[in-house]
């Protein structure tokens, strides 16, 4: 219950400023771990090394370790997670053998249930690191959301990539959080979330906090200004709708772990957005009919940008009454997704708590409310039958995933003493090292000769002829 607080818990790196909250993932918690009495035996036998000259190598290690499972919330804490990562390239190399198994256990927590689980293989170790890359870069994202949204997105997306990094690079998960279904849903609504950030940001540049853009004087402007917003609002609320499907999905009960707010808030979004689109071409039809005066050129604009079911005997909105009345229509659109924002946030306590959040929504409905009462109606428009079925989504620039970049951290092999790795590898099995000495033979005319071969490269050298 403890962690379903912590997981519930939006207001803790977000930014004061947010109108919604975003959903940060939660870090998974492991016991510390000391590498040197298990690999340090390893070092004496396979190496015939001794193993009081490598202490300080894991006194270093454990260093690393210790600064990757605690990491701080900043490009630092990132960084370290990186380094360490880095290392255990190395260390694979060097004491993990297929053939032998270690007295090494990996104690990982499920970052949704709070359940341990152990594991001796090195791979579950990269892979909870990895995930916790995901959850840092969710959380750096998150509280610099609004007030910097281009350092948000470019969190969200490297977030995003380390998910797909563990996804596509473990599998036979033992903890539900990293269960390939479930990864595939958070790496969804990163996704999604990537999306809001970008929205967010593209909105911030046409219409900035300190000077209200005024309204184009053009159709072709009102269609820029308003119908490019609603078709990208539309298209993020399907995409949150998608990762309502999967969290609402019966297969795998996903609501016996995932936090009731983060259920509700996917549905608040879907609603969100989606009220978000019909408001704005609501106000377009509104606007562009005042500035036209004629119905022609807005109907060909609403037809293009808008999906139309027509019913029986009806016809398309052609005429200025009509396109009057498809707006009233889709501000009542817009008001019912609003109060159904509302309602999915009354019945969340965590949701309920935040003023901004209920500040947001009751603004907007209020604002769909007015707009939809300002709305005179023709008395021959109110008889023609038609219905809108939605927005065609469309988002002008397509997102991808920043997969993890470890070229960007590089790291010195801290058992580099051991020999170059590429030979003295925990693949390769090597004999205890031995001392031999060697006398020169006679050369022609009596001198000292040669050794009778010749060396190449640089230690370990090989004979080359």
């Amino acid at each position: 219950r403890e962690l379903a607080d912590i997981n519930e818990a939006l207001e803790v790196y977000q930014d004061t400023s947010a109108c919604l909250p975003m959903i940060p993932l939660g870090l998974k918690e492991t016991r510390p771990l000391d590498y040197e009495p298990a690999l340090a035996d390893f070092i004496e036998e396979h190496y015939s090394a001794r193993r009081d000259d490598y202490r300080h190598c894991f006194v270093e290690l454990n260093r690393l370790r210790e600064a990757a499972r605690r990491p701080l919330r900043s490009e630092q804490g990132v960084a370290d997670i990186f380094v360490y990562l880095n290392h255990l390239w190395y260390l694979d190399r060097r004491f993990f053998a297929p053939w032998r198994s270690h007295s090494l256990f990996f104690h990982w927590f499920d970052s949704f249930t709070g359940v341990a689980f152990t594991q001796r293989s090195l791979a579950f170790e990269k892979a909870c690191m990895a995930y916790n890359l995901a959850a840092v870069c969710s959380q750096l994202a998150l509280s610099s959301a609004r007030q910097q949204p281009e350092a948000a997105l470019k969190w969200l997306l490297r977030s995003w990539g380390a998910i797909l990094f563990v996804a596509e690079n473990y599998t036979n998960a033992p903890s539900m959080d990293m269960k390939s279904a479930v990864l595939e849903m958070t790496a969804n609504l990163l996704r999604a979330q990537a999306y809001e950030c970008q929205y967010q940001l593209d909105y911030q540049q046409q219409q900035p906090s300190q000077q209200p853009q005024s309204k184009p004087n053009s159709i072709q402007g009102l269609a820029e200004f308003y119908l490019v917003r609603a078709q990208a609002a539309e298209f993020i609320s399907d995409v949150f709708n998608n990762v309502d499907t999967r969290l609402s999905g019966d297969i795998l009960r996903y609501s016996d772990f995932i936090p009731d707010t983060w259920l509700t808030l996917v549905q608040l979004k879907t609603n969100y957005f989606k009220g978000l689109a019909r408001l704005a071409l609501a106000n377009f039809m509104v606007d562009a009919l005042a500035l036209s005066g004629t119905a022609v050129p807005v109907a060909e604009v609403v037809t293009r940008l808008t999906e139309v079911l027509l019913a029986r005997n009806s016809r398309k909105p052609t005429t200025s009454g009509e396109l009057r009345a498809f707006a009233r229509l889709y501000a009542a659109e817009a008001m019912s997704c609003f109060e159904e924002a509302i309602r999915l946030m009354s019945l969340n306590k965590k949701l309920s708590d935040l003023a901004v959040c209920s500040n947001t929504l009751n603004r907007l409905h209020s604002k769909a409310r007015t707009l939809h009462m300002d709305i005179e109606l023709e008395p021959s428009a109110q008889l023609v039958s038609f219905y809108s079925s939605g927005i065609r989504a469309r988002i002008g620039r397509a997102l991808s995933p920043d997969e993890p970049n470890f070229h960007r951290h590089p790291v010195q092999d801290l058992f580099t003493a051991l020999g170059p790795i590429g030979f003295f590898n925990s693949r390769n099995a090597w004999s205890q090292p031995r001392e031999i000495r060697l006398h020169r033979g006679e050369g022609d005319g009596g001198g000292s000769g040669s050794f009778g071969f010749s060396l190449a490269g640089e230690a370990p050298v090989t004979v080359a002829s």
